[in-house]
């Protein structure tokens, strides 16, 4: 991420939301900040050597995301690993975060729970599927 594609995404958000450059990059530190915080209230962060350590275990950055490549979107980036070693990234969209914080926050720890639980189920049954393709090749050599 380059300095002047945050700034660019921030003058956007400024003109979005009517806040100044300067305020959205204090907000999204602000806002990392309080995430972060209730992540750690929830138990979902669990320490990790491959994640700084900003607040409690959760590792805070500020990003630029492009979906339409002409309109950057100010981000901020909360990365950190559950006790089971499933690393997760979320990244909240400040224009989308400003225009309904609450909404925007509630949204997220709704499906934070049942996203770990499907992405814990997919790599149980990937390991398993894996052992039973491990299983027929060594069989297939041992009786070929």
């Amino acid at each position: 991420m380059h300095a002047r594609d945050l700034v660019q995404s921030s003058n956007r958000t400024f003109k979005l939301t009517g806040y100044t450059a300067d305020q959205v990059t204090g907000m999204m530190k602000d806002v990392g900040k309080q995430f972060a915080e209730e992540l750690n209230k929830q138990g979902m962060a669990h320490p990790a050597s491959r994640n700084r350590h900003d607040v409690g275990p959760i590792q805070i950055d500020q990003g630029v995301v492009r979906d339409v490549p002409s309109k950057p979107e100010p981000v901020v980036i909360l990365s950190f690993d559950t006790h089971d070693n499933l690393g997760i990234k979320i990244n909240i969209k400040m224009i989308d975060f400003l225009q309904n914080p609450k909404a925007y926050a509630d949204d997220i720890f709704k499906h934070l729970a049942p996203m770990r639980r499907n992405a814990l189920r997919l790599r149980r049954d990937t390991k398993a599927f894996n052992e039973r393709v491990y299983k027929a090749l060594t069989e297939v050599r041992t009786n070929g």
